[in-house]
């Protein structure tokens, strides 16, 4: 809850879009898979980013078993752009990079300078290439905005098999891979 990042510019449950972004009532941030500010539609969903950013932002808060993250006074802007394909599969997300990019720039333009990328599916080098076109990856490079995507836990080499947005041929992008105990690359388990 410390984490989390409030808009202080909308006022909350009144149906009317404050700040005037084209969001209303995103107070806490948007889910572009609803289109509403309603964060968690599927409370059963495996909220794999939500995961990653609770370890990133972990804070004392004076327990003897807490932790401490890498950023503990880190803000945590909210941008869901995938869901659960349905009910019975909370592991599988799916969606499209439209929603993928209005919420890049939505934390960008709330003022994320390191966004989260918690997922990643394979690409061909034709998909790649065109994705790479969009104005959104200039616009971030030259706001210096850092991307850090998931490479995966296929235990894959994604400059063989490119893995959007972690191929993306871009200075700003760094991408993560999986590693067991013993620094061996890790790969995805049941």
């Amino acid at each position: 809850a410390h984490a989390s990042w409030a808009n202080a510019d909308e006022i909350p449950g009144n149906d009317i879009d404050d700040d005037r972004n084209g969001y209303i009532d995103d107070i806490k941030g948007y889910n572009f898979v609803s289109d509403s500010p309603h964060l968690c539609q599927n409370p059963n969903q495996f909220n794999h980013g939500t995961a990653i950013v609770s370890i990133m932002a972990a804070k004392p808060i004076g327990s003897d078993t807490d932790v401490i993250g890498l950023c503990p006074n880190v803000k945590i802007i909210t941008a869901v752009v995938m869901a659960s394909k349905n009910e019975q599969d909370s592991w599988t997300a799916q969606g499209d990079i439209e929603k993928v990019v209005k919420g890049i720039e939505y934390v960008v333009d709330n003022g994320a300078k390191i966004v989260n990328i918690s997922f990643g599916c394979y690409v061909s080098f034709e998909q790649l290439a065109e994705i790479n076109k969009l104005p959104l990856w200039d616009k971030l490079e030259e706001q210096d905005v850092k991307l850090v995507c998931a490479a995966g836990n296929d235990n894959v080499n994604i400059d063989e098999y490119p893995v959007f947005p972690a191929s993306l041929p871009r200075k700003n992008i760094i991408a993560v891979a999986a590693t067991d105990a013993a620094g061996q690359p890790g790969s995805f388990y049941d």
